[in-house]
């Protein structure tokens, strides 16, 4: 039993430029990599332009942490051999994986439950779709860092560090089993927090998750928490 059989093919999808939500299978990234994103639509994903990828992992189950793990090492090996070995097979699969960077893997833990505390674990969680889309927060040049974001509700204008034809396209998808609840709510506190003028509600960031990916949805838990957090933002952005 290959690992895809076991749960589902790989879904995920893009909800701004550059961030992805997905299921547990879409930690094979193959889906992303073959891609346009939507900051470049005109682009073709195979154009050689280089790919650096995070993946933020939300799960609770070690056993689908260690999978999840298991996984996302197992996607270096097949980018290392696709360039030791050259197999061609898939050719436009090959382009994207040769450049294609896989850069780092974070793990959270959280249970997909009404009393999981999921406002403790946003400032990290934040931060590090921050660092993987290499955004600058007013800051000239550098990318942020945990000690740079210490206030989540301040209005930021978020700058794409090398946002240039020859620098690497960035790539952060967050994922938990299903890509329904926990990977969901923590897009919708990043839409809520740097995207908060476009963004102003709760349900104005649900519906524009939802566009993209039908099934999301958090849980009530979840849900009361998003809309403190959005609060919390109104307040410190007055």
């Amino acid at each position: 039993m290959t690992f895809r059989s076991f749960i589902q093919p790989p879904t995920c999808a893009e909800i701004i430029p550059g961030l992805w939500v997905g299921d547990l299978s879409s930690v094979s990234t193959d889906e992303i990599a073959t891609s346009s994103s939507k900051s470049s639509p005109s682009s073709s994903s195979d154009s050689g332009r280089k790919k650096v990828v995070t993946v933020i992992t939300i799960l609770f189950e070690q056993y689908y942490i260690d999978l999840a793990k298991d996984y996302f090492e197992l996607q270096n090996r097949q980018r290392k051999d696709a360039l030791d070995e050259g197999d061609a097979s898939n050719e436009r699969l090959h382009r994207c994986r040769m450049n294609t960077t896989y850069i780092k893997h974070v793990v959270f833990t959280l249970e997909d439950k009404f009393d999981a505390d999921l406002l403790s674990m946003l400032p990290s969680a934040l931060e590090a779709i921050d660092e993987a889309l290499g955004v600058d927060m007013n800051k000239a040049s550098s990318p942020i860092t945990p000690s740079d974001n210490e206030s989540l509700g301040t209005e930021t204008t978020i700058k794409p560090i090398g946002d240039d034809d020859d620098s690497p396209e960035r790539i952060c998808l967050v994922h938990c089993f299903k890509g329904m609840s926990r990977s969901v709510s923590v897009i919708i506190a990043y839409l809520l927090s740097r995207h908060s003028h476009r963004f102003k509600s709760f349900e104005e960031a649900l519906r524009h998750v939802r566009n993209e990916r039908p099934i999301a949805c958090p849980n009530v838990g979840f849900a009361l928490a998003l809309r403190q957090f959005q609060k919390t933002i109104a307040t410190t952005t007055d």
